[in-house]
């Protein structure tokens, strides 16, 4: 018998054994298989066999074309690779309450994805038409998802919050339209929208998404997080081991910009941890906030030192120098000295005074460092608008859209018209 009938009458012997005890559970399946000339080789995956590997362990791709899986993983990989890094760094101070939220709604981990394609992991981001936060809600959304924002928190920068919120509304939209690509249109261009679009033009995840009846910015917003979830399935793509964090609740009178330098913390810690946040102090409302669970009890050490000694008031109608002095037990000399005011100074309604700090005192607070970062955005007015509306929309004033577009106050706007704005998004 020469050498290679022996091998291939060995490999037909191996295979018969192999069939025979199956059903006894004693053939060890491997990742290897036996090659037509009787030897065994490590197997090996075409882009087909990846593709359909893919398909099966992955929801997002369940029934798309192999080849489409593997078109939409290359084109995500272009996109998103050169600025990975950056997504990944922010996504560290979120990711770990985010993921939380998903289990907890027994919903698919993959939808962290989400907020890479909707905001690049920015719970600072905003759209020019209003979105916010780390999932990019609307106004009228949030409030129909039951978010509720005030003058302390804004609800749509809130990680929990706005993660719940968001989850809950894609796992609906996946109920209703039995398909997560469809689910992710609707969430982008709204779900009535789509429904009318697939009466006309039905959608099957068979025929690809470069057939569903979409706008072309909706069609590769599906497809941007679908190819994401094909790159970090096969583990092409990576998230860093997020920041664990635990809620502490402090009480007022707080100066959160103190307290974060008095741990000795850079980089705005607290506020990239804390995105919710409108303000920096609060002299009245007690506030619950994220703190890394490694450090917890450095940062409860450290809250007696986050009293503020100083806050803003303003002056309202019969406020005088000597009322004011009289009530935060100073004399005018001394809160002319602070507030650097001459000696025949006068006081204007609305005027913003330093006072020394305390639980009685109705502050003007400070703001979140974060929020001012100058945010200039070009806003197209639509149907309805009135510049109240806009300064609510993005957390500024009618005056302030007014002066930055040199008109007035009354000055009538029409939809079509563009119009500068310094978003602050304070509101929801």
């Amino acid at each position: 018998m020469n050498a290679y009938r022996f091998r291939t009458t060995h490999s037909l012997a191996r295979i018969v054994l192999c069939l025979a005890l199956l059903s006894l559970g004693a053939c060890a399946v491997d990742r290897q298989h036996v090659a037509l000339d009787g030897t065994s080789e490590k197997e090996t995956h075409t882009p087909a066999t990846q593709a359909t590997a893919t398909s099966a362990r992955n929801p997002l791709t369940s029934g798309l074309p192999p080849q489409e899986i593997e078109l939409l993983a290359s084109k995500a990989k272009i996109k998103y690779a050169p600025y990975w890094q950056v997504i990944d760094d922010r996504a560290r101070y979120v990711r770990h309450r985010i993921l939380k939220v998903l289990d907890e709604l027994h919903a698919p981990r993959a939808l962290q994805l989400v907020p890479v394609v909707e905001s690049t992991y920015d719970p600072y981001a905003f759209s020019h038409s209003g979105a916010v936060g780390l999932w990019q809600l609307m106004p009228r959304t949030a409030r129909g998802l039951g978010l509720v924002s005030n003058r302390a928190m804004n609800s749509r920068r809130n990680v929990r919050q706005s993660t719940h919120a968001a989850a809950r509304y894609l796992l609906t939209l996946h109920d209703r339209f039995q398909s997560w690509p469809l689910a992710f249109a609707a969430y982008h261009m709204g779900p009535n929208a789509l429904a009318k679009a697939l009466q006309q033009h039905p959608w099957h995840a068979s025929d690809g998404t470069q057939r569903m009846p979409v706008p072309d910015i909706t069609r590769t917003y599906v497809q941007n997080i679908i190819g994401l979830s094909i790159l970090f399935e096969r583990g092409d793509f990576h998230f860093s081991k997020p920041i664990e964090t635990v809620p502490l609740t402090v009480q007022p009178p707080v100066d959160l910009v103190q307290l974060q330098q008095a741990l000795g913390k850079q980089d705005q810690l607290l506020f990239r941890l804390n995105p919710g946040l409108n303000n920096a102090t609060y002299s009245r409302e007690a506030i619950t906030i994220q703190v890394p669970r490694s450090e917890q009890s450095q940062w409860l050490a450290m809250l007696p030192k986050a009293k503020p000694r100083f806050t803003q008031i303003r002056v309202k109608r019969g406020d005088t120098l000597w009322r004011i002095a009289r009530a935060h037990h100073l004399s005018v000399a001394e809160l002319k000295r602070i507030n650097r005011l001459n000696g025949h100074a006068t006081l204007h309604i609305g005027q913003q005074l330093t006072v020394p700090a305390s639980t009685g005192t109705i502050a003007v607070a400070r703001a979140n460092p974060l929020l001012l970062r100058g945010n200039r955005v070009r806003y197209r007015v639509r149907r309805g608008d009135s510049l109240w509306k806009i300064a609510r929309r993005f957390g500024t004033t009618p005056a302030a859209i007014a002066r930055i577009n040199n008109m007035g106050l009354h000055t009538p706007i029409r939809p079509g018209d563009t119009l500068w704005v310094h978003a602050r998004q304070g509101e929801s």
